[in-house]
């Protein structure tokens, strides 16, 4: 049960680690819940942004659950891998506002 949890969560980076090549390389900002077409100034600067914070956020997933896998640390390889989603979501939209038209 705990196995499959952590293999589960291996899917899951892949799945973000797709998406975020998705996105940088193929600029396809659609994939992304928040974006707008017409608030973006800049899309292949976005798309760099987004895709490679998507892609470092894949990799701290597959880390945590590799780690999971070899400790048997079920618990804390799910709140690593959570904590670490977290944080790199907080960069990425910090992050996201440098590449929209400023409303004063």
């Amino acid at each position: 049960m705990h196995t499959a949890l952590l293999i589960f969560l291996l899917l899951v980076s892949c799945l973000v680690l797709w998406a975020g090549c998705i996105v940088r390389y193929r600029q396809k900002l659609e994939v992304l819940v928040v974006y707008n077409a017409e608030a973006t100034t800049d899309k292949p600067g976005l798309a760099r942004w987004a895709g490679t914070n998507l892609m470092v956020m894949a990799v701290l997933q597959a880390i945590c659950g590799v780690a999971g896998l070899m400790t048997g640390q079920i618990i804390w390889a799910a709140l690593a891998f959570a904590a670490g989603s977290l944080l790199v979501f907080i960069i990425l939209a910090l992050g996201t506002a440098d590449y929209s038209k400023k409303s004063i």
